[in-house]
Formats: structure tokens, sequence, C-alpha cells
């Protein structure tokens, strides 16, 4: 597979067009079709191994191709009047960008590729004697209800306003709790999925959710509270991980299901979000699904329900514009920032910033893309997206190195995770999770964004199990 790979990366680089030159359809329609030739072959491989679909491959590459190539091929052929014509794009960087986003995971694939699945599909039919056993599950209970209490406490009026602002009006306490309780549900997510038996039916899995009352209180009211105010990030981050973990160790999903489900998800993902307000004033006496139905059947435009999403590819549209003609590089920067941030210790991002005199703009890309787009005094963001997150730290030359080393990475957890089931190490699942949680905003966000579930998760879980065997030897 990796000599398949190899062959394709010569055809792609002798495709390889100018940084700047005149749009070109029948050129990226060409780049389109490799990407999709390219995804054919790996999951024709993977369907040796693993015949459940819903897992994080599938979910990160869909969304790669509908931020990367879906608005590059509509507008070829006439469909697109959003992305590529917005005031933030010049139109003669799309080749290039479109072209280097075909290079970016075709480096992704041959990562993939360097690990062996079939390894840990054997080993996975090695009988073992270690299983799934860790009894952790009422103690994170605990700091589930304790940590959603803070939260709304301290971010209770602003939290049930009913509007959306990103949670910007929390304040940094609620911020801290929120993170706190997000991954203490995603941790207890894992604990309950692992605690049911394969080919566990409907059923049975009713019976167990009702055995864990405040596992499943908790999750329906997390889910409830930022579906009402049209925050979908949290609520898409946690249904993807249940029912991931659900198919890879209870019971797999075909493609057909999956396919469905997608589209069902895009279009009440699309519907709260035509209906969610950042003014109070304008909450009316409709809810959030009825004020974005009417939005949606009143619009006179078509509504794609991957539009918002595709929107992302203008940043790297943007980055590879500006930078580094007119914008310097970063040099790694916010990789450093993202990931000393990432680390649940207070005070050593600040520390790094401070010691280096990095200004803010330049603290991570989404800071840095809001500074050139908008300005010095922004009022809102601009965002970030993969690609350009790579781009503006370590140029052209370094995408394909840090895209072949997350390729790498994502193959060892996802194989482990995926094939190992109960036998595999808890630290292993935690991180497929933290992978998992980000497996869509990881596109139209920055490659370092599952570390934060990651070391938090893994923290929590060491801290937790240092705590139970202190207290039994007492």
């Amino acid at each position: 597979m990796l000599l398949f790979y190899v062959v394709m990366l010569v055809f792609v680089v002798l495709l390889m067009p100018n940084a700047h030159e005149n749009f070109d359809p029948f050129l990226n329609i060409m780049f389109t079709v490799i990407f999709l030739v390219l995804i054919f072959f790996y999951f024709l491989k993977r369907r040796r191994y693993i015949k459940n679909w819903l897992r994080f491959d599938f979910i990160f590459i869909i969304g790669y191709f509908i931020v990367h190539f879906q608005s590059p091929l509509l507008y070829s052929i006439g469909l697109d009047y959003e992305v590529i014509p917005h005031p933030w794009v010049n139109i003669e960087v799309v080749n290039y960008a479109t072209w280097l986003s075909l290079l970016a995971i075709l480096f992704w694939f041959m990562g993939t590729a360097s690990v062996s699945e079939k390894k840990y599909y054997l080993l996975s039919k090695v009988e073992r004697n270690n299983v799934f056993v860790d009894r952790l599950s009422p103690m994170i209970d605990k700091v589930i209800v304790i940590s959603f209490a803070l939260f709304i406490i301290v971010a209770g009026g602003a939290l049930f306003s009913g509007t959306y602002d990103g949670g910007r009006s929390w304040g940094a306490g609620a911020g801290y709790f929120y993170l706190l309780l997000t991954f203490s549900i995603y941790l207890r997510t894992i604990y309950f999925v692992l605690s049911l038996e394969k080919e566990t039916g409907i059923k049975q899995t009713i019976k167990s959710l009702m055995t864990n009352k405040v596992y499943v209180v908790s999750l329906l009211f997390f889910v409830l509270m930022f579906l009402s105010v049209g925050d979908r990030g949290p609520v898409i981050s946690v249904v993807l991980l249940f029912f991931i973990l659900y198919g890879l160790y209870v019971k797999p999903f075909s493609f057909k299901t999956v396919i469905i489900s997608i589209v069902v998800a895009a279009l009440l993902m699309t519907i709260l979000g035509l209906g969610r307000t950042r003014i109070a004033e304008d909450l009316g006496s409709q809810g959030i699904i009825a004020r974005g139905y009417t939005a949606l059947i009143s619009s006179n435009e078509t509504v794609i329900p991957s539009a918002e999403l595709a929107s992302s590819n203008r940043i790297l549209f943007a980055a590879l514009d500006n930078v580094p003609e007119r914008y310097p590089y970063l040099y790694g920067k916010s990789f450093v920032v993202n990931f000393s941030s990432a680390l649940p210790i207070p005070g050593v991002t600040k520390l790094y910033t401070d010691l280096l005199e990095i200004p803010k703009y330049q603290t991570t890309t989404t800071h840095y893309f809001t500074y050139i787009l908008i300005g010095a005094n922004p009022t809102w963001g601009a965002g970030s997206e993969v690609v350009a997150d790579v781009y503006v730290n370590f140029g052209v030359l370094g995408i394909p190195i840090v895209f072949f080393l997350f390729g790498l990475v994502c193959a060892r957890y996802s194989f482990a995770s995926e094939h190992c089931g109960k036998h595999v190490k808890v630290s292993f699942i935690i991180v497929y999770a933290g992978l998992v949680v980000n497996a869509l905003s990881i596109n139209r966000g920055m490659l370092l964004y599952p570390l934060m579930p990651i070391f938090y998760m893994l923290t929590l879980y060491w801290f937790l199990k240092i705590f139970k065997s202190s207290f039994r030897n007492l």
C-alpha cells in the first residue's frame, strides 16, 4: 500500500501548480478525483480488517473532504457562490491551496500505511488474561456532579440566556469547570461503553443505562443545555465519542447506517445553526429548532448542510496569500503554545510567551488569522484551518513531515483501540477518544486540538486510580 502512495505522490508532484495563477476548474476537479481514489483504496484495504464504519478515520476524512475539496469542486462546476468569491479569498491561490491539501492528506495516508494494521488485527486474535477491570465509574460520577454544579453556579446567567456567544460571557472560572465537566463526561463515556458486553442489544443497553443514572442524567442535561443555545461543538463531540466507541466495542455500524445518520445529523446541526442568535431581543417566542426550521424553509438560497464547515477553507486561501509575503511565518510558536496550554499545569503558557515576548496575536493561529484578516482590535474571530495551521508555522516543506507524523500517531492508536478491544490499555483508548472528539473540528481548527482532552483525561484517570489505590490501602 505504501508503494501505491509513493506512485501517487510522484503523480501529484507532477501536477503541482504555481503559487499564484488563474483558477483552473479542470485541475481542481482532477485533484478531487485523485483524493477520492486515495480514500477508495484506503478504505478498501481497511475493510479487510474491520467491518465497523463509524470510527475516527472515516469521520476525519469526510471532514477533510468537506473543508478542502467541497468548495473548489462546487465552484468548478458553478455551484459555489460563497467561499471562493469571498472578500478574503484571492482566487489566484485556489489551485495551489487545493493541491497542497491533496499533498497533505497523501502524506497522512502514507503515515497510516507505515503502521501495520495486520499486526494489531492478529494480536486481537490471541487469547489474553488481562481484561478491563477498572472500577472508577462511581468516582468519575462524583467529579461530574461537582464540576457540573460549579459550572452552572458560575456561568448560569449567561448560559441560560438563550443566546450563543461561544462561551465568552461565562468568565474564566466557568471555563475551567467546563473543561473538567466535559473531559469527565468523555472519560465516563469510555467506561460506560467498555462495561457493555459484545453484541449487547438495545434492550440490554437501555437496562445498563438505567443502572448508571448519574451518568445518563448528566449526559442528557449536558446535551440539551448546549443544544438549547445552538452550541453544537460539545454535543457533536460527546455524541461522536459515544457512538464510535459503541460501534467498536459493542455492535458495529454498517456503511449505509453511518451515511444516513451523518445526513440526518448534518441537517439537524444546520437547523440549530440557523436558529441560534447572539442577541437576546431576537429570541422571540419560538424555540431554537423552530427558529432554525423557519429560517431554512424561508431561505431563497440553496442551503448546503456542510457549507459552514466548508467555509473554513478560506482561511487556507488567506494564509497562502498573506504568508510570508505580508506576514512572517510563526516558526512553530503557536504549536509550542498549543502544547503548553494543553498541559493541566497553570501558568506554563504565560511563562513561555512572556519569556520569549510573543505577542498575543502570534500565540495561536486562530489569533494570527484574526489579526491578518480583521485587524488588531477584532470583535469576533476568523478561526483557523488545519493545513493553514501547519503552513504558517513550518511552511510548505513542513506540511508533508507533520502530516506524515500525524498519520503515524492516528494509525497506531486507532488500530490498537479498534482491534484489541478491552485488552488494550485504557490510556490508548483515551488517546483515541481525544482524536475522536476532534475528528471534525480539527479540520477547521488546529492540528494539536486533541492534546487538551487527551492530557486532561489522562491526568484525571491517573489521579483517580492513585486516589482509589491510596484510599483502599488506608
